[in-house]
């Protein structure tokens, strides 16, 4: 667990913290380095800033309704909000200065509120060995349908099904009612995406 210093041997886990010095706040999943407005890594003392993972850092920017292909949070009454992002060559900045951006896919949490992605482009697996990766029905059961491991899949939800005496984590492929089971996925998305119901 990673943990916040507010008073000598006194500690909070990061991740319950909504906002610091009075001011809201992102939660970094993985290793971000900083960027300028031209897609730069910023630099200080000939080194390039990095923000480890686990920290919290606060950023500029507004919240607002979400549109739908927005990243974005639900709050307390399950409306969708998303904080404003900017788009450096091609890629989803969050702002936290003047000038200074990181990419919102090493984003989880606003103000310790989970950031969820519009979808995320996952690699697919290989199937028990096998080239040939199934694809799934909305009951979990297979359909003709196949995909190659290797190849990448856009997905923009995800769904749990019991299938007999097995649990299914689905993943919905974006734009079709079919799905691809979670343990053919090679790699898994930094970010959560909708659950179905």
């Amino acid at each position: 667990m990673y943990t916040y210093k507010i008073a000598k041997d006194k500690y909070v886990p990061t991740s319950v913290i909504s906002t610091l010095n009075g001011k809201s706040v992102l939660y970094i999943a993985n290793n971000s380095y900083v960027y300028d407005k031209n897609g730069k890594r910023v630099t200080k003392n000939s080194k390039r800033v990095l923000l480890r993972r686990s920290r919290i850092v606060n950023y500029t920017g507004s919240i607002k309704t979400a549109a739908s292909d927005a990243y974005r949070f639900l709050v307390n009454d399950g409306k969708k909000m998303a904080l404003s992002t900017k788009t450096i060559k091609g890629h989803q900045y969050y702002s936290i200065g003047k000038n200074a951006y990181i990419r919102v896919s090493n984003v989880s949490y606003v103000n310790n509120e989970p950031l969820y992605a519009a979808y995320q482009t996952v690699t697919l697996d290989k199937h028990s060995n096998e080239s040939k990766v199934p694809v799934y029905d909305a009951e979990g059961k297979r359909v003709s349908q196949e995909l190659t491991a290797g190849s990448k899949v856009s997905v923009d939800r995800t769904k749990t099904i019991k299938n007999g005496d097995q649990t299914l984590i689905l993943y919905g492929i974006k734009g079709q009612k079919s799905y691809i089971d979670m343990n053919d996925i090679a790699t898994m998305p930094n970010l959560a995406v909708t659950t179905e119901e």
